[in-house]
């Protein structure tokens, strides 16, 4: 079992070290992980060529993703009956697909299948400063019309109703 883990850190490389450094004290591993977990199944859904089976699948690795080991260890068979599936070889297909894609190495130990997500360093990346967003200098002057000038009253609801 430990041989299985040390493979996949060579498998890549770049991933797991990016991902366990500290990034500061405010903010936790889970957090960090939750967002390279959320880009990399926004990578497989959106901008791959994935099909429809396989994306089903790659949220199913995602949903069962442990944040400290980077991988997953989910029962195929539990997996394909919470997917609807009739055959377990419909997920293993699913699996073997996102593989040859990039997106999911496969590694068998024993009976259990281990599936660990392939990271890319972007998906680790802060697109906020850790001071925040900086803010606009004034305030917008060819605007006449906005809800945040004026009484801070809420417009009635039949406002926003269409006839």
């Amino acid at each position: 079992m430990l041989g299985a883990a040390v493979s996949l850190k060579v498998a890549v490389p770049s991933v797991e070290p990016m991902l366990l450094r500290s990034s500061g004290p405010t903010e936790s591993l889970r957090d960090r992980v939750n967002r390279a977990k959320a880009r990399w199944l926004k990578r497989v859904m959106y901008d791959s060529p994935a099909t429809s089976t396989q994306k089903c699948f790659a949220y199913a690795v995602a949903d069962h993703l442990n944040c400290v080991t980077l991988d997953a260890w989910p029962g195929l068979l539990s997996v394909s009956r919470k997917l609807g599936f009739q055959h377990v070889k419909t997920v293993q297909r699913a699996a073997r697909g996102l593989e040859r894609r990039n997106f999911l190495i496969l590694r068998k130990i024993g009976g259990l299948w281990r599936l660990g997500p392939v990271f890319r360093p972007a998906d680790e990346d802060r697109n906020v400063p850790e001071r925040g967003q900086s803010s606009a200098l004034s305030g917008d002057t060819n605007v006449h019309e906005s809800y945040l000038r004026g009484p801070r009253t809420m417009p009635a609801f039949g406002d926003f109703c269409l006839s």
